[in-house]
């Protein structure tokens, strides 16, 4: 997210009440069942969907990912788990940074209208980007 993006959805969401509740409506998708206080992330989802906005995601290969997070004890992880299980479990595994760099030098030549999009609950709406007319 841009520096804008987030000025944008901050705004938004200051603009929201203490009863405000984020659901979306028009999909089943999987952050209605999470409490409106347990993340900021159900906001994001709910300002992108009704905003026409889209997060461009990438899969890298055998799941690695380029973020984790510490599972610090929170309300998802009342007590710190074993070292074992946030190995195993809970941590992506994370490229690393000669792997992300080939793997950016690869992504340069890419043509966005030709990868697929799927919508918020992970479903393939279409084979290529191009073929949605919303993103003509």
């Amino acid at each position: 997210m841009s520096p804008r993006q987030w000025l944008e959805f901050t705004q938004f969401a200051a603009t929201l009440g203490d009863g405000f509740d984020p659901n979306i409506t028009d999909i089943e998708y999987g952050s209605n069942n999470w409490d409106k206080n347990s993340s900021w992330k159900k906001y994001l989802l709910y300002y992108m969907f009704y905003s026409g906005k889209y997060l461009v995601y990438p899969t890298f290969p055998d799941n690695k990912s380029i973020t984790t997070h510490h599972v610090e004890p929170s309300e998802h992880f009342p007590v710190k788990p074993s070292e074992d299980r946030l190995r195993v479990e809970l941590r992506p595994a994370l490229l690393e940074l000669s792997d992300l760099s080939t793997m950016i030098a690869k992504c340069k030549n890419l043509d966005w209208r030709e990868m697929p999009v799927f919508d918020m609950s992970h479903r393939m709406i279409a084979d290529k980007a191009r073929d949605l007319s919303s993103f003509a």
